[in-house]
Parts: structure tokens; sequence; C-alpha cells
């Protein structure tokens, strides 16, 4: 199921309410790279990097 909760105040919709907006929360994001040679078994690390969402805006 999809849905939202919206406040209705003298008809008039409030759609974040309760949910609220999160556009400027920030996130951390660990980012793992792996490599998988032809006719290997398993995959290899080969990077790693961190960031978060302000270093990403553009």
């Amino acid at each position: 199921y999809n849905y939202k909760y919206v406040l209705n105040q003298k008809g008039i919709l409030i759609k974040n309410a309760l949910s609220g907006s999160h556009a400027l929360t920030e996130n951390d994001y660990l980012v793992l790279v792996y490599y998988r040679n032809i006719g290997a078994q398993y995959d290899a690390l080969v990077g790693i990097g961190t960031t978060n969402s302000f270093e990403l805006q553009n």
C-alpha cells in the first residue's frame, strides 16, 4: 500500500503536518566498490568512499 497522512484544517489540507518535510535532512553514505575478474568465484573490494548529502548537492 502507498498512503500519506494529511491534516484537514478548515477545508485546507496540510500535507506535511505529520510526516514533515525533510529536504534539508543530512544523510551519510558509505560507498563500497567491488570488482570480479572473469571466471573468478568472488568479488574483490577495490574501493571505499564516504560522503554526505550536503557534499553531493549540485
